[in-house]
This record gives C-alpha cells, sequence and structure tokens, in this order.
C-alpha cells in the first residue's frame, strides 16, 4: 500500500480525501476556511515555525497530527493600518461633505 503522506478531511469541497505534500499545500488549503492567504498564515508543528517547502512526511507530520495556524505579526500591521487610513479617509470625506453643503447654502443666497 503506498503511502500519500497525511490526510486532511474536507467535506466543504466535495472531497473526502486530501494528502497535501508540503506545508505550503496545507496553507492553500487553509485559505478558504480561515480568510487568510496563505503568506499571512503560520504554521507551526511540534512549537517550531515551518517553511511552506518543508514535506509533511519528512517534519514527521502524520494523521491526526495537529499543526497550530497563526496570524503572521505583519500581515496584522498590515491590516491595522489600513483600517486606520480608511478611517482617516472617511472623516475627510466626512467633512469635505459638511463644508460642501455650507459652501451651496452660502451660494444660494
Amino acid at each position: 500500500m503506498r503511502n500519500n503522506g497525511p490526510m486532511i478531511q474536507d467535506h466543504k469541497r466535495g472531497r473526502s480525501h486530501i494528502h497535501p505534500k508540503s506545508l505550503g499545500d496545507v496553507k492553500k488549503l487553509l485559505v478558504h476556511k480561515v480568510g487568510l492567504e496563505p503568506e499571512q498564515q503560520r504554521l507551526s508543528f511540534r512549537g517550531i515555525d515551518k517553511d511552506d517547502k518543508e514535506k509533511l512526511h519528512l517534519e514527521g507530520v502524520k494523521d491526526r497530527s495537529k499543526i497550530l495556524l497563526l496570524e503572521h505579526f505583519a500581515s496584522k500591521e498590515k491590516k491595522h493600518e489600513e483600517k486606520r487610513k480608511l478611517d482617516e479617509m472617511s472623516k475627510a470625506t466626512e467633512a469635505i461633505t459638511v463644508v460642501k453643503a455650507e459652501v451651496d447654502k452660502l451660494s444660494n443666497r
């Protein structure tokens, strides 16, 4: 019997058995479940962060092994920065709308 590596069950995609070869493959499978792109994910096995190219079977990952998924700190920082910029833009747009309404009132006099 051929060993295809660790098995991941994914019932949402209509496939019951998926055999990823590397940690990068695992990240790709997790995108639709967790909403993080592969570059935003960090995978840790046995307390050690793993590289995307590392092969699961060589790292000792087997069926029912637990791999910890974390969000990259830089990804969180980027999200916070984008949110802050959007908030600033929203406030600026709101202020412009108020000023425009005042100008329109004055021009109608």
